[in-house]
Order: structure tokens, then C-alpha cells, then sequence
């Protein structure tokens, strides 16, 4: 059993456990409480396999500790568990022929590729996000650092610019943030 568990958590990210079972972890790693009915994110979920701790329970540990607490299993049952609802077709439990192995394994592959081009996604997403709201803020600042003093002074370039762009640069900013936003809600 030992060298399954190893196996188990090397497969697995806490991360992708507790959305499994229906958990939305957010940005900082936090989600609610799966031990108790706080209404506000007090568990947090760490990155990769270092596991998770619910403040609100006390209660932590890695993922196979999660699904043991959660779902009232022994250490065995859990492992087998995870096995099973991840379709890592380890040798626990039922003896899976080769096959049964490979197909596993193939999916846990794809489950591995759509977490990476999700997490390439959100990156793509926030950088458009980010050079959106820097754009923007380039244009405001030349706008009001370049504004005519009197309304007898002549435009200058650098205003007129501003001016002649800022609205489309504000129409990109509020739709890079709309995606984001999309995405982030599709995500959690």
C-alpha cells in the first residue's frame, strides 16, 4: 500500500482532489470548510502535493488523509478510492488488467494536459488583462498630464493621442477583465 499512496499523491495535486469533490478553491488557495458550516473560505489547499489544513476544524494532512476524513474511510479505502474516482488503475483493490492500466493512465494524462492549458489559459487571460489596464493607464496619465491649461491653449500632440485612443483602450480593458472574469467563474 505504501508505494500506491506514494504513487497517489505523486499523480495528484490537492488542488484537483478537493475540485473533484466539489470544492471551489480561489486564487489564494482558499475554499469552505469541508469539516464544518463556516460560510467564509477557511480551508486552505496547498499547492502541488504539500496537502491542505481547515483552519476551522484544525484538521489537515495530504489528499489521501482528505478523502479518508471526508468520506469516514480507512487509509486502504481511501487509496483505493482515489484510485477508482481518478482512474489511476494502481494495483489496489481489484487487480486491473493491462489494458484497464493503459487507459487509466491515458486519462489521468488528459486530466494532466487540461489542468496545464487551463493554468496557460489563465495566464494568457491575466496577461491580456495586464497589458489592457497598463495601456489604459499609459493613455490617462499622458491625457491628464498633457491637458491644455487654458481653454485657449492649443491641443498638443501627445493629448491629442491620448484622446484619439482612450476609449478604445478602456473597450479592451473592460473586455479582457469580462473574460477573466468568465474564465475565472467557469474555473471555480
Amino acid at each position: 500500500m505504501g508505494n500506491c499512496s506514494d504513487e497517489i499523491k505523486s499523480r495528484l495535486t490537492a488542488r484537483e482532489v478537493f475540485e473533484f469533490y466539489g470544492f471551489s478553491v480561489n486564487r489564494g488557495g482558499f475554499c469552505l470548510s469541508p469539516f464544518s458550516d463556516e460560510k467564509t473560505p477557511s480551508c486552505k489547499v496547498y499547492d502541488g502535493q504539500r496537502g491542505w489544513h481547515d483552519f476551522s476544524s484544525n484538521n489537515g494532512g495530504d489528499i489521501i488523509d482528505f478523502v479518508r476524513m471526508y468520506f469516514g474511510l480507512s487509509f486502504p479505502a481511501a487509496c483505493e478510492k482515489l484510485n477508482v474516482d481518478f482512474q489511476l488503475g494502481l494495483p489496489i483493490g481489484k487487480q486491473h488488467s493491462r489494458q484497464e492500466q493503459i487507459e487509466a493512465q491515458r486519462k489521468a494524462e488528459e486530466r494532466k494536459k487540461a489542468i496545464e492549458d487551463r493554468k496557460k489559459r489563465a495566464e494568457s487571460l491575466q496577461k491580456a488583462y495586464d497589458d489592457a489596464l497598463t495601456e489604459w493607464i499609459r493613455l490617462d496619465t499622458i491625457k491628464r498630464e498633457c491637458a491644455p491649461e487654458s481653454p485657449e491653449t492649443p491641443f498638443s500632440t501627445a493629448f491629442a493621442y491620448a484622446l484619439r485612443n482612450i476609449d478604445g483602450a478602456a473597450y479592451r480593458l473592460a473586455e479582457a477583465e469580462a473574460n477573466l472574469y468568465r474564465f475565472r467563474k467557469e474555473s471555480y
